[in-house]
C-alpha cells in the first residue's frame, strides 16, 4: 500500500546554503519528531560533521534529539530494521561465495564463459548483477536486449559471438545465484527492498532528507531503485531532496523529474545578508591584511610543485622550529602528482611522505610487477628486497614461501650490516651467514634473495 507523501526538490545556490538548509530540516518540529527522521549522507565522515554542526546549533535548547543518519548502502537496512518480521541479512562475504558457486555451476552445466573465471572477476560479476537490479532491470530484460543486438552479427563478428557467450553465461550465473540465495533463508539488498515496499513498519520513518545526488553525479549517490523505494515505502509522510544548482545543471534535474514525476521543485531564497566565506593564504613577512594574502597560480603541475617546495624551504629558513610533518600538499587527484612530486621535491631537498601504493593494492598482478621493478631499479635496496621476499603474490623458492620470521630476521640483519644495496654486497653477506652457521631461516632467506638478484640481473 502506497501512502500519500510530500515529495520536494529543494534547490540551493551553493554548499553553504546547502548545509544550512539540511540543518534547518533536521532540527524543525518537536524533539520527538526527530526520532522518525532519517538523513541520507554520502559518507560516515559527512555524518560526523553534520552531527557536530547540529549539536553546535542546538546548544542551549531545553531538549533536543538529533536524527539518525545513513549512507546509501545503509538506507535499505535502516528502513528494514523497523519491520516487525525481518529476515536475517546476507553479508557481502556470503554473497561473494554464493556468486562464485553459481558461476562455477553455470560453467559446469555447459554455459562456459569466454574467459578464465578468477576471483576478481567473480566480484565484478556480482557488482554487475547489483547494478542491473539497482537500475530496475530484470535478468530477462538484460538477456533480451543483449541478444537482440548481438546475435544477428555473431556468425560474422568474432567480438559479437564472444559477447553472446558472455551474456548467456551471465544470465545462467545470475539465475543460479538467485536460486541459491533463496535457499539460505536470508535476504540481500534487493529482497529487502521488496519486503519494505510490501509491509508496513511498526514505527515507520515519517521524514527522510536526502543530502546526496544521484548515482550519475556522485559515487555515493542514490540509484533509480532508491528513488522508487522512497516514493513507495509505506508510512513515509515527507521526502525532501536537497541539491545545489550546479549539481542540477549537469543533468540531475531531468533525471529526478523522470524518476519522481510530480515532484515539487522549489528554489530556496538566498540570504544576501550573510557574506560568503573566503580562503586566505598568509605570506611570511607580509604587511597588513591586503599584502599578507595571495592566490598562487602555476602553468603546470611541475611549476606548482616547485613553488610549493620553495615556500617550504622559505618557511624553514624563517623559522628553525618549522616541522615538515605539519606541512601537507593537498591535491584534487593524487595520481598525476605521485611520480612527479617525488622527483621535484627530492631535487629541492625537501623530504616527503606519500601514500601511493593504494591503487596497486587493488590489483595483485600490478602490485607484484611493481615490487619486481622497484627492486631492480633500486639496485636491490633493503626495503625493496624485503618487500619482494614478503609478498604473498610471488613464490620465489621451490621449497615454498619464506616464513615471516625469516624475512624479519633477514631485514634486521641487513640493517645491522649497513647494507645499502648492490649484488656483490648482498652475496658477501649471504655467504657470511652460511659460513658462520647462522640460523637456518636467515641463511635460506639470503640464498633466495641471491637467486632473485641473479634472475633480475640477467
Amino acid at each position: 500500500m502506497i501512502t500519500p507523501r510530500a515529495t520536494r526538490l529543494l534547490r540551493v545556490v551553493d554548499l553553504r546554503q546547502f548545509r544550512r538548509l539540511v540543518g534547518d530540516l533536521a532540527s524543525e518540529g518537536s524533539p520527538l519528531e526527530a526520532r522518525d527522521r532519517l538523513i541520507v549522507v554520502p559518507t560516515h565522515a559527512a555524518a560526523a560533521h553534520l552531527r557536530q554542526a547540529l549539536e553546535d546549533r542546538m546548544t542551549g535548547t531545553a531538549a533536543c534529539l538529533i536524527p539518525e543518519m545513513a549512507t546509501r548502502d545503509e538506507l535499505i537496512l535502516r528502513i528494514a530494521a523497523r519491520l516487525a518480521d525481518r529476515p536475517p541479512v546476507l553479508s557481502e562475504v556470503a554473497r561473494h561465495v554464493l556468486m562464485a558457486a553459481a558461476a562455477r555451476r553455470a560453467a559446469e552445466s555447459g554455459t562456459e564463459p569466454p574467459f578464465h573465471l578468477r576471483p576478481g572477476l567473480v566480484a565484478e560479476i556480482l557488482d554487475f548483477y547489483d547494478s542491473l537490479r539497482r537500475q530496475q532491470r530484470s535478468i530477462g530484460t538484460f538477456q533480451r536486449l543483449m541478444l537482440e543486438r548481438l546475435e544477428p552479427d555473431a556468425p560474422i563478428d568474432r567480438g559479437a559471438e564472444r559477447l553472446v557467450r558472455q551474456t548467456r553465461f551471465l544470465v545462467a550465473a545470475f539465475g543460479e545465484f538467485e536460486r541459491q540465495s533463496a535457499t539460505t533463508g536470508a535476504a540481500d539488498e534487493h529482497t529487502l527492498r521488496d519486503l519494505v515496499i510490501g509491509q508496513s513498519a511498526t514505527r515507520p520513518w515519517t521524514h527522510i532528507i536526502v543530502a546526496v545526488g544521484d548515482r550519475a553525479s556522485s559515487p555515493h549517490g542514490l540509484w533509480p531503485c532508491d528513488y522508487d523505494l522512497l516514493t513507495r515505502v509505506p508510512g513515509l509522510a515527507r521526502f525532501d531532496l536537497v541539491a545545489t544548482e550546479a549539481a542540477l545543471v549537469d543533468g540531475m534535474q531531468e533525471r529526478l523529474h523522470q524518476w519522481l514525476p510530480g515532484i515539487d521543485d522549489l528554489r530556496m531564497p538566498v540570504d544576501v545578508g550573510d557574506p560568503p566565506p573566503s580562503l586566505l593564504t598568509p605570506v611570511p613577512g607580509g604587511e597588513g591584511d591586503a599584502a599578507s594574502q595571495v592566490v598562487h597560480t602555476a602553468r603546470d603541475r611541475e611549476e606548482e610543485l616547485a613553488a610549493f617546495a620553495r615556500s617550504v624551504r622559505a618557511s624553514a629558513r624563517a623559522d628553525d622550529a618549522t616541522r615538515l610533518d605539519r606541512i601537507a600538499l593537498v591535491v584534487r587527484r593524487r595520481l598525476p602528482y605521485v611520480y612527479l612530486a617525488r622527483a621535484v621535491l627530492g631535487s629541492a631537498g625537501v623530504p616527503c611522505q606519500m601514500f601511493d601504493t593504494l591503487p596497486l593494492a587493488g590489483e595483485p598482478y600490478a602490485a607484484a610487477v611493481d615490487l619486481v621493478l622497484r627492486c631492480a631499479t633500486s639496485k636491490y635496496s633493503r626495503p625493496a628486497l624485503v618487500g619482494l621476499l614478503s609478498s604473498p603474490h610471488l613464490l620465489l623458492s621451490a621449497n615454498g614461501p619464506l616464513p615471516a620470521a625469516a624475512v624479519r630476521q633477514f631485514d634486521r640483519s641487513l640493517r645491522e650490516a649497513g647494507y645499502l644495496g648492490g649484488e656483490s654486497a648482498l652475496r658477501s653477506l649471504a655467504a657470511g651467514w652460511s659460513d658462520d652457521g647462522a640460523a637456518a631461516g636467515l641463511a635460506r632467506a639470503g640464498a633466495v634473495a641471491c637467486d632473485v638478484v641473479s634472475e633480475l640481473a640477467r
